[in-house]
């Protein structure tokens, strides 16, 4: 499989993204010089779903980043996991509480508040034994599609 090199030269609106990212993360996020340099408009679509879950959602940020950062942990995404660590830490919440996520039903650091709201976005993230199991194959599940080849 080849893999897409880095963006190394951008237009001037991603050079002023690049700059931001910079400023913000201490360096330039390879999904930004790999994927938005080559698309600008993901970079649009991702800032609008971040603003959307960061001001329409109605869970608070401490727990919002807790959820983030157990889905991620969960999906074995560790770049994702290390930015909704790093930004937790960076909006003042301390590490202590992502330390004890894995068994979190019988942790202390949860509020009784918190444990039953946050249940329901804990169990949505997938098993390992269904993230591990692979797609079914199309045929199977659209039989008389003809429009496949």
């Amino acid at each position: 499989m080849t893999l897409l090199p880095p963006v190394e030269t951008p237009g001037f609106l991603m050079r002023v993204v690049y700059r931001v990212a910079r400023r913000r993360y201490g360096k330039v996020l390879m999904p930004l010089r790999v994927i938005y340099s080559r698309a600008p408009v993901l970079l649009a679509v991702g800032l609008l779903i971040e603003w959307i879950r960061d001001h329409a959602t109605v869970l608070d940020p401490g727990l919002r980043s807790l959820v983030t950062v157990y889905v991620s942990t969960r999906r074995s995404c560790d770049f994702c996991a290390d930015l909704g660590l790093a930004l937790a830490v960076r909006k003042g919440m301390g590490p202590e509480r992502f330390d004890q996520l894995p068994a979190w039903r019988g942790s202390t650091a949860f509020s009784p508040a918190s444990v039953p709201r946050s249940r329901g976005s804990m169990t949505l993230s997938r098993t390992e034994e269904s993230a591990r199991r692979p797609w079914p194959p199309r045929e199977s599940c659209f039989p008389s599609a003809s429009w496949w080849s």
